[in-house]
């Protein structure tokens, strides 16, 4: 089961995406899995439990 979730911020100092605005598609108690989009490249990272996010509103 896919979790749609907006990330607000991306505190990951293992990558440069500090700020961006992600869209979380799934969760686990360790880790969160985040989908980036930068143009026509998405790319998938696994951020540490310092993700803030929030439901999006449908």
């Amino acid at each position: 089961m896919k979790i749609r979730r907006r990330a607000l911020t991306l505190g990951c100092e293992e990558c440069e995406f500090f700020g961006r605005t992600v869209t979380l598609i799934g969760t686990s108690e360790k880790s969160d899995m985040l989908s980036i989009y930068l143009g026509r490249m998405v790319q998938m990272i696994i951020a540490k439990n310092n993700v803030e996010y929030k439901d999006i509103e449908q």
